[in-house]
């Protein structure tokens, strides 16, 4: 009995142009949908021919993507890394701006008596950046963006407004930079977003 070809070996490599962009396409499932690809524009919300799950990577910003629709309507959104492994704490109880030396590290309010406003660097500067805010103290944690930028949480991305973590022992937010702002990714306790 003759077997057939794998169609994903054969045409990974190629460069497509499927719906708006054009991409690098690294390999395909067995329907012939696009799983993992690259390139220098995101797939447009609609376009056809990427499996539901597919991988894009911008080389424009380093980021991955990751098809949360369906093969006839992809719609990509951010694939995030977390925080994880063993991270050092650094604790502040008056307000701080975050710097690069502190992005391996998980932000907290020990010792804090009042409210911690943790002014965050710049979203477009540092892409693909993790920040992971802790409490330890009652008292609420704010992060404030710099003016003209955004901390997303779910459907509020209303710019230059502050976000508030509840005075809860134990909550904590994780943040991530998708090059134009910051996004909430996980959370526990109340999370709010200014007004």
């Amino acid at each position: 009995m003759a077997k057939g070809f794998n169609r994903a070996i054969k045409l990974a490599g190629e460069t497509r142009q499927i719906g708006t962009p054009v991409v690098k396409v690294e390999s395909f499932d067995v329907s012939n949908n696009v799983t993992m690809c690259f390139g220098a524009t995101l797939p447009t919300d609609g376009d056809r021919g990427y499996a539901n799950g597919a991988i894009f990577r911008s080389t424009a910003t380093g980021l991955r993507y990751m098809n949360t629709g369906t093969s006839i309507s992809a719609a990509f959104r951010p694939a995030f890394p977390s925080m994880s492994g063993a991270s050092t704490a650094l604790a502040k109880t008056t307000d701080y701006t975050v710097v690069a030396a502190d992005f391996a590290k998980i932000l907290t309010n020990t010792g804090a008596s009042g409210t911690v406003v943790f002014t965050l660097p710049s979203a477009v500067t540092y892409p693909g950046t993790v920040l992971r805010f802790h409490l330890f103290a009652a008292q609420i944690v704010r992060l404030l963006p710099v003016t003209g930028q955004a901390v997303a949480l779910n459907s509020s991305a209303v710019v230059t407004k502050y976000l508030n973590i509840a005075g809860v022992i134990g909550n904590y937010c994780e943040i991530v930079s998708d090059g134009t702002q910051w996004l909430v990714t996980t959370y526990s306790g109340v999370v709010t977003k200014e007004a």
